[in-house]
């Protein structure tokens, strides 16, 4: 047979020779081909065995000699093993190059590859087993293409890969994203050489599933969350999903009950509530739900222990990033499901939170029953203040208040947030900026009547109702002229046409418009002269933040600013612009402060300063570098207080670093000092929680009172303050 091949390879005419290299390839290969024995034949000792195909097949299979296997290395090639043709061609389509690539392949592998059949395989598996037990071969186990592979174990897809790869892939027997990532790595990349496709973007598909399972497992987003603990893909979630409005028939509504469910579904509760349990079950057992179990408490201690479903939702959504791009109200509907789920795992709990439903169709979440008790305390309470004849003040708010929650753990805010907390937990009452209980909808001749203070001479129309409505936002709104005339005039305002405002006869017609602050608190309304501002919570929530910082820069307070560390930059830059001055870095002048005194006291060499930092409060030079330190902080309160214009001081990580309570106590003190002729401010980052502040997280504001504390509001830094109706 090798005469033959030679015959025609080096033929002197080349119309003798072969035809392609393709065909020279195949008659090489068929001159090491073991010829058919004839029926009848004897064997000889040592000769090969012949199988005889099926009727179909053009090949023989082969079963080598004990000979034949001692010549086979882990090296030698896939075209020079003693297989028959079509199982040579099947691993070469597969991607095997040498014999060692057939060690690690799984027995139920090769059925997989296209063009094996069952003889094939057997063929191929024979010689696998026979040459490894002829030379005692370990099995090494292959590098996986793409180890420790999470993802779904999805079918080969067009919309994701090419043709050709596909195509190369099942022919390999690589038909699903798993198969793909436990093969071998070798044989991968051999496949994608010699078949010409994009390695990389098959790595990629893997990636991103892999991704998306990982996101499952460890959440970092809000769809991911949703995705891990509520997927739609899972139908023993889908009651879970209905319930908490996620799908039809109650899409978009946080307040659905079970009951309502199962009458809707023509189903039993009972079917709902075990439906649920399971899911409780499989929630609680998740790796990461502890995470989520703890933002939703961070989201509940920031504000006092309880909030309405929906202000919750918009807490977890302030801490966990999400596809802004999407609509909002979907977005508020899963983190709200979320925030339900947190209550459903816990709900065994002796202290875990609790889902409180109020008036039928109203939903909070709670830190724990006790909170629960006080939340219904406190709008009992305000249901009662809003049924007085006369609105009661401020005062007789907070002692009625303080006396509704006495025993619950809301016994502890201040008075402000227990008044928000029982005004969104009654039926009737309201709460104005002036920390007043009034009805819901109270008559506009009423609210007119109790906002006459500030309803001075030379308003316009506009001006006046903002005014009314920043006091009573939920009171009913005062009707548009004419008939706004009526109403003004019993309070002695006339409107004048010259100016298009109220006077009151008699006083001069060049009346201040509005109450001398410092320029750079006139306001950048989004709003016309004759339109009305933004009355929604978040805007008025940015509007009373934006009067306080007003106040405490007339008051010439002390003030300490807190505010997520992530918008630390931000606050920074825009209170800065607001109160009309540039931040100031504590740590740098401090820093600075520190390199004058090594100046003054002869220190030399910075290493001496960095060793003793470096060694902290347990090394010998500790207290030597202490007194350096307080020395440069002296010297930089002395140049900063008392302050002659707004001082907004930022990144104040130093003062924790060397426990500095002296600069706390004279910051604390630059609020009472009459030489002062500004405020002063100290920004501090954190992350959400309620409670005093705390620099770094751990040193905390000794001689700082409550009332000095100032969160800033996120709407404020949106702007939403100035937004138009």
């Amino acid at each position: 047979s090798l005469t033959a091949f030679f015959t025609t390879a080096l033929a002197k005419d080349v119309e003798n020779r072969f035809a392609s290299c393709d065909d020279m390839r195949k008659a090489w290969n068929a001159a090491f081909e073991t010829r058919r024995a004839l029926p009848g034949t004897a064997r000889s000792p040592g000769a090969a065995v012949v199988v005889a195909g099926d009727d179909d097949d053009d090949d023989l299979s082969v079963v080598a000699t004990t000979a034949q296997l001692a010549t086979v290395t882990a090296e030698t090639a896939i075209e020079a093993l003693p297989l028959s043709p079509r199982a040579r061609n099947a691993l070469d389509r597969a991607g095997f190059l040498v014999a060692g690539d057939l060690l690690g392949l799984a027995d139920n592998r090769l059925s997989a590859i296209r063009g094996i059949g069952h003889r094939v395989a057997e063929e191929i598996f024979t010689f696998k087993t026979s040459w490894q037990s002829a030379q005692s071969l370990t099995v090494v186990e292959a590098t996986p293409w793409y180890p420790n592979y999470r993802g779904e174990d999805l079918l080969l897809d067009t919309t994701t890969l090419s043709a050709k790869a596909i195509i190369a892939l099942q022919d390999a027997g690589l038909t699903t994203l798993s198969a793909l990532a436990a093969a071998p790595t070798q044989q991968v990349r051999a496949l994608a050489k010699r078949q010409g496709f994009d390695l990389g973007a098959v790595r990629t598909v893997l990636d991103t599933q892999n991704a998306d399972a990982n996101e499952r497992t460890r959440p970092s987003t809000l769809e991911g969350w949703i995705d891990a603990l509520l997927s739609k893909k899972k139908k023993g979630l889908k009651h879970a999903r209905e319930l908490f409005g996620l799908d039809e028939p109650f899409a978009g509504r946080l307040d659905v009950n079970v009951r309502a469910l199962a009458d809707q579904l023509e189903v039993t509760t009972a079917a709902i509530y075990l439906a649920l349990g399971k899911n409780r079950d499989e929630w609680t057992k998740h790796s990461a739900v502890i995470d989520l179990r703890a933002q939703m408490h961070s989201v509940l201690a920031q504000a006092g222990g309880a909030l309405p479903l929906s202000q919750a939702a918009r807490g977890l959504m302030a801490l966990l990033p999400y596809d802004r791009t999407a609509d909002e109200g979907a977005v508020v509907v899963q983190a709200a499901a979320l925030a339900r789920i947190v209550a459903e795992v816990e709900r065994d709990d002796d202290g875990g939170s609790r889902l409180l439903r109020l008036h039928g169709d109203q939903l909070w979440l709670c830190r724990s029953e006790a909170h629960a008790q006080g939340v219904k305390a406190l709008g009992v309470a305000a249901d009662q203040l809003a049924a007085r004849p006369s609105v009661p003040g401020p005062g007789e708010v907070a002692r009625i208040l303080a006396d509704a929650v006495v025993a619950t753990p809301l016994a502890l805010l201040l008075t402000e947030r227990q008044a928000d907390l029982a005004a969104a937990a009654s039926q009737t009452a309201a709460k104005s900026a002036r920390l007043e209980i009034y009805p819901r909808e109270m008559s506009c001749e009423r609210a007119l009547s109790l906002s006459s203070s500030p309803l001075k001479s030379g308003l316009a129309p506009a001006e006046i109702r903002r005014r009314v409505k920043l006091r009573y936002p939920e009171a009913a709104p005062l009707p548009d002229r004419p008939a706004l005339d009526a109403l003004l005039l019993v309070h002695g305002l006339v409107f004048d046409q010259a100016t298009f405002s109220y006077m009151r006869p008699g006083e001069a017609e060049h009346t201040v418009m509005t109450t001398k602050v410092s320029s750079s608190f006139v306001r950048a309304s989004t709003a016309l002269p004759t339109q009305a501002m933004a009355m929604d919570a978040a805007a008025v929530m940015a509007r009373q933040f934006d009067e306080q910082l007003r106040n405490a820069v007339e008051r010439r307070s002390f003030r300490v600013l807190t505010v997520r560390a992530d918008r630390a930059k931000d606050a920074a830059l825009r209170i800065g612009a607001r109160i009309g001055t540039a931040p100031v870095c504590f740590d740098t002048l401090l820093v600075a402060a520190i390199r004058a005194q090594m100046k003054k006291g002869n220190v030399k060499n910075d290493d001496v300063i960095h060793t003793a930092d470096r060694e902290g409060r347990l090394g010998a030079a500790w207290p030597s570098l202490l007194r350096l330190v307080e020395n440069a902080a002296a010297d930089v309160m002395a140049q900063l207080l008392p302050a002659k214009a707004p001082l907004l001081l930022v990144q104040p990580g130093l003062i924790a670093r060397y426990r500095l309570d002296s600069v706390v106590q004279k910051l604390v003190a630059a609020g009472a000092d009459p030489r002062a002729e500004a405020a002063v401010f100290l920004l501090v980052p954190g992350r959400d929680g309620g409670g005093m502040p705390r620099i770094n997280g751990d040193f905390p504001l000794a001689g700082a009172l409550h009332s000095q504390v100032l969160p800033v509001s996120l709407d404020w830094l949106s702007n939403k303050h100035n937004a138009a109706a």
